[in-house]
């Protein structure tokens, strides 16, 4: 077991021009997007709802 946070990532994210810590904070983002997409899916969102004309 390693203590890379990275390696399940390290496939598709290494070819970036990232250093670590950006490659860190992109996977984060996208885990967050995520999570955000799959609690609005599933009417777990706390996010106000937004009305549009």
């Amino acid at each position: 077991m390693t203590d890379d946070p990275l390696e399940p990532y390290r496939p598709y994210i290494d070819n970036f021009d990232l250093t670590e810590e950006q490659k860190l904070e992109l996977v984060n983002a996208l885990k967050l997007i995520a999570e955000m997409v799959l609690e609005k899916k599933f009417g777990l969102a706390k996010y106000p709802n937004k009305e549009t004309n």
